[in-house]
């Protein structure tokens, strides 16, 4: 498995998963965050009165994301 060394979306955890092989969906991401299995991504203000840019999940998210996909019971 290879590593990750760069902070992503939501899309490109959804992405990571695809590259090797699961099937996730952004729900599944979400989901696992609520009850505590990834960490809340980090808000990205886009200024002020601009709204925000879409979240990060850090490094060290995207690879236990993996991890967890690849110990997942049923995993493909």
């Amino acid at each position: 498995m290879s590593t990750i060394s760069r902070p992503g979306t939501i899309h490109d955890l959804v992405a990571d998963a695809t590259d090797h092989g699961y099937r996730v969906t952004v729900r599944l991401i979400r989901d696992w965050t609520e009850r505590g299995l990834l960490d809340y991504p980090r808000r990205r203000p886009a200024g002020k009165g601009h709204g925000s840019r879409p979240a990060l999940y850090s490094a060290n998210q995207r690879n236990l994301f993996l991890t967890l996909l690849h110990h997942r019971p049923h995993n493909k």
